[in-house]
């Protein structure tokens, strides 16, 4: 249960202004929320997650797994090389002759002819090795940006939790006005629980607060590779300002990747193209022909008849009927194609909208900024001089609380409007950068 103690009235040189309480207090917020740390800046931020966060090495490692298939295709294109051995035993004389060998050789293959299928297997799979390296600074990006909002948020979150905190000392300063006064014998008691109402609701506001601050320092831990309950506090950012230029965008990953892609699918189906067409093999042995286990075409048995020697062959391979084989990888190469060139489109839909959205975002979070900056002073003004107002007894105690949520709500809603301009930035680096 949340309860207040009754103060006696300070006088009005006690309550300290403005900037001063709001260094004091922001101090002891950053203090406790980061448990004796020091801040850490947005580049370390950045840093620590490339380092040890546990979605860069996943992407990594299928980039490297697409340069092993590309050595994997164009070693389809040299020759292959292996030791080749039978020995053949037909008792009684099968399919009435004598048959009793063996064999050991040294054979070797080179293709001659596949029809364009190797040439074009090892084009397609280096357009995956580029896909897969773009797609692996596409999670860098989104690492960045995702770090990038975590970070603005946590900021954003302790600056809050410092304005509450500043609002609820003033609010306590209040309820000990209101208390002196009814202790002096005014008929204060309608007042006294408002303020009690408002103290409640802000301490409850207060606690929001901060479980979003722990909330955002949790998530922000685990990008970085850290512990998710160890402490953190974020350091200050520079003021929002306009933003860059960006780069062009068919330099972005994203359009790379959905390229490399299309590319990949095309030469795909050149090689199922290849399926019906002639192949042609070269083959080299060279090696030891016996007599088997028993003696065969007048050779003695065993190794003591076996004669060495070499033989040159082309061969030839064209398939004519397959049973509809080369029609269905032909037709799902075709559907590969065309679904590549329908990501691309949607690719480039993306970016732009992506881009456009994030600087249309900015530029009105901006203007934003400036208007809520631009109440920040009277509110402040306004609430001070109604407090000393009714101090006086000249103005009331709805007055003071309306006064007092103008100030409180014109600092919260220019901290919110700074948080949507960093998330707008954040998105705008993202879309823009190679």
């Amino acid at each position: 249960m949340i309860g207040w103690t009754s103060r006696p009235a300070r006088p009005a040189r006690a309550l300290a202004p403005w900037p001063k309480l709001l260094v004091l207090l922001s101090g002891m917020v950053l203090a406790r929320s980061a448990a004796g740390q020091e801040p850490i800046t947005l580049e370390r931020a950045l840093a620590e997650a490339h380092a040890a966060n546990a979605r860069l090495p996943v992407s990594a490692l299928v980039a490297a797994g697409a340069a092993e298939r590309v050595l994997e295709a164009r070693a389809r294109l040299g020759p292959q090389v292996a030791v080749e051995g039978a020995l053949r035993y037909g008792p009684g004389r099968p399919y009435g002759i004598d048959v009793g060998e063996d064999r050991l050789q040294v054979v070797l293959r080179q293709p001659l002819y596949t029809g364009g299928e190797n040439t074009a297997l090892v084009a397609s799979a280096r357009a995956r090795e580029r896909s897969a390296r773009s797609r692996a600074r596409l999670d860098e990006k989104d690492l960045d940006r995702e770090v990038r909002v975590r970070y603005a948020e946590l900021l954003a979150d302790q600056e809050e939790v410092t304005v509450r905190s500043v609002a609820l000392e003033r609010l306590l300063a209040y309820r000990s006005l209101v208390a002196s006064r009814a202790a002096s014998g005014q008929g204060v008691t309608a007042d006294r629980l408002r303020a009690d109402a408002r103290l409640a609701s802000e301490r409850a506001d207060l606690l929001g607060a901060r479980r979003r601050m722990g909330e955002a320092r949790v998530e922000l831990n685990d990008l970085m590779g850290r512990a998710p309950e160890g402490p953190l506090a974020a350091g200050d950012l520079p003021a929002p300002s306009e933003a860059a230029g960006g780069a062009p965008a068919r330099e972005v990953p994203d359009l790379e990747a959905a390229r490399t892609d299309l590319l990949a699918s095309e030469r795909a189906l050149d090689a199922a193209h290849a399926g019906r067409r002639p192949r042609l093999d070269l083959v080299l042995d060279a090696g030891v022909l016996g007599g088997g286990l028993v003696p065969a075409a007048g050779n003695p048995p065993g190794w003591f008849g076996a004669q060495a020697g070499m033989t040159a062959s082309v061969y030839l391979f064209w398939p004519i009927l397959d049973l509809g084989l080369y029609r269905a990888r032909l037709a799902q190469a075709r559907v590969a194609r065309d679904t590549s060139r329908a990501v691309l489109e949607l690719t480039r839909r993306a970016v732009r909208l992506g881009l456009v959205r994030s600087e249309v975002g900015a530029a009105q979070s901006l203007a934003e900024i400036g208007q809520r900056a631009a109440a920040l002073a009277p509110t402040e003004d306004a609430y001070l001089q109604v407090q000393a107002l009714y101090r006086s007894g000249l103005a009331s105690s709805l007055e003071v609380l309306d006064a007092f949520s103008a100030w409180r709500d014109a600092r919260i809603a220019h901290n919110q409007a700074v948080f949507a301009w960093r998330v707008a930035d954040a998105e705008r680096i993202r879309w823009s950068t190679p």
